[in-house]
């Protein structure tokens, strides 16, 4: 359930970027081994981004602190350490998009959605500049949410959610 709520937010930005113009190679998953490039690198005009998706429950056991917010900016830490020199080595900026399951989004997140609504401006996207903040936001919130409510529908009536 995990990755492929992961996977499908990693799709949608995919997405997003290539309707603004962007060049944007997704990174395979290859189970069973450890992946050392982020999920998304992403080439516009005028920068490269190599971008990181992590999904974080503030409501999980394993949650470090009851604070807003702070399982974004734990999930965030990790994901800079990991990838930023990474990112620099190739002359990219590295951008974790990291959310939680109810919703919000971290500080990095937000700034992503900037340079994509930055980047529609530079190009004819299908989506107008002006609408495309929103239009994100509504689309990862219904990834999140559907995809959620579809696995757990199927489980249920297959039996095989008890």
């Amino acid at each position: 359930m995990v990755r492929i709520r992961h996977d499908q937010v990693v799709k949608i930005l995919a997405q997003l970027f290539r309707q603004v113009g962007a060049v944007v190679h997704v990174e395979p998953r290859i189970y069973g081994s450890a992946r050392i490039r982020p999920d998304l690198d992403i080439t516009l005009p005028d920068r490269s981004l190599m971008v990181d998706v992590c999904i974080g429950h503030p409501a999980a056991p394993s949650r470090t602190s009851v604070v807003p917010r702070a399982t974004l900016e734990a999930a965030e830490k990790i994901k800079f350490d990991r990838y930023a020199d990474l990112a620099k080595r190739y002359g990219a900026e590295f951008i974790p998009f990291a959310l939680e399951t109810y919703g919000t989004f971290s500080s990095n997140a937000s700034r992503l959605l900037k340079i994509l609504k930055a980047a529609s401006g530079a190009y004819s996207a299908p989506i107008p500049a002006s609408s495309l903040g929103s239009y994100a936001v509504q689309v990862l919130s219904a990834g999140l949410i559907c995809k959620k409510g579809c696995i757990e529908a199927r489980a249920a009536a297959t039996g095989q959610g008890e």
